[in-house]
């Protein structure tokens, strides 16, 4: 058989203990290998990233052999390679199929190569959250190098929200019990190991970057900010001096906030401290009706959603150089452009 793609020199398999499960005991010279088996191949790694492989070689009734030669090969060293000693380690984007071989004996596995962006609202240490119902219902996972893990097991639905800035906690949404309608959800947080799993507060509260406060537009009126353990109060705005504030988003650095409030019959995107001081209008915008706004990663501009037109408009945050970014269409109603995502290099 002809197989193409990088082979490594062989090298010899180290002895193996008696916990494999499989080993017997001493194993005769003579005993052929009759089968290879991975230890949790990984299903994903990351560009520039290694991962030493290992794996247990048996022969027919199961035993655990030592001292046999293993030939690594990759099929598309492009994208991985694999050393002699079973050191796999990431070169480009792509799939590739490892292949250990020993005494004509072979065992593959897939493995995903990706390039991760540097972004810490969803990746901490080249390590993936998502959400999938692939369990039955809707937990969070992570995936990394050592491949997929459950990070929840409960009977309500989870949803990932992000990362905390230094990557030690993710933060996800949780239904109610019993009650699966969006304003019945809660904040929670927990360990990147899955450990620890707390509720912050409900869904009307918005966490800081770095977990440490949160942030709500009580009853519209004012914007109160509080440590996580309740402690530290403090509301920025006199109650009542912008009308119908609706609370945007957290500066990328936790120092400042962005809301939405009512300004003669239109809305404006204002910025505050985080200790309640420096508040400015950033829009003054009469024809603008801004209703949602989106820090860039440097915190230095903002992208606003007009809910008159559907469009969105770029300002920086001391509310110079505004311009139309995507115009929305008006059709008999507005047709948005929302949601916007920055790039992390901008």
């Amino acid at each position: 058989m002809t197989r193409l793609g990088f082979v490594a020199a062989a090298v010899l398999v180290p002895a193996c203990s008696s916990s494999d499960g499989g080993d017997n005991g001493p194993v005769a010279p003579g005993s052929a290998v009759a089968s290879i088996q991975f230890t949790q191949p990984p299903l994903m790694l990351v560009v520039n990233d290694t991962l030493k492989l290992d794996l247990v070689l048996r022969d027919a009734t199961g035993n655990a052999l030592a001292g046999r030669a293993v030939t690594w090969s990759s099929q598309s060293p492009n994208v991985a390679t694999v050393s002699a000693q079973g050191v796999l380690r990431g070169v480009a984007q792509g799939r590739t199929q490892i292949t250990a071989a020993s005494e004509g004996k072979e065992a593959q596995f897939d493995v995903n190569v990706v390039v991760i962006e540097t972004s810490v609202d969803r990746l901490a240490s080249g390590t993936l959250a998502f959400t999938s119902d692939r369990a039955g219902n809707f937990e969070v996972f992570a995936v990394g190098a050592a491949g997929v893990r459950r990070m929840t097991t409960n009977q309500e639905a989870d949803l990932v929200d992000g990362w905390s800035r230094d990557g030690s906690r993710i933060v996800f949404h949780q239904s109610r019990p019993g009650d699966p309608t969006l304003a019945n959800w809660s904040y929670w947080f927990m360990n990147s190991d899955a450990s620890n799993q707390i509720e912050i507060a409900g869904i009307e509260w918005l966490p800081s970057h770095d977990l440490s406060r949160r942030a709500t537009s009580a009853f519209n009126q004012t914007i109160t900010v509080v440590n996580l353990n309740g402690t530290g109060a403090l509301e920025l705005l006199p109650r009542g001096s912008a009308p119908d504030v609706l609370l945007a988003a957290w500066s990328p650095d936790g120092t400042r906030l962005v809301y939405s409030a009512r300004v003669s019959g239109v809305r404006d995107l204002f910025v505050i401290n985080a200790d309640g001081s420096g508040g400015r209008n950033v829009t003054n915008s009469p024809a603008v009706n801004d209703a949602a706004a989106f820090w860039s990663p440097d915190g230095r501009r903002l992208v606003s959603h007009d809910l008159g037109s559907g469009s969105l408009y770029l300002v920086n945050t001391d509310g110079t150089g505004p311009s139309e970014l995507v115009a929305g269409e008006v059709v008999g109603f507005p047709r948005f452009a929302d949601l916007p995502s920055w790039s992390p290099d901008r």
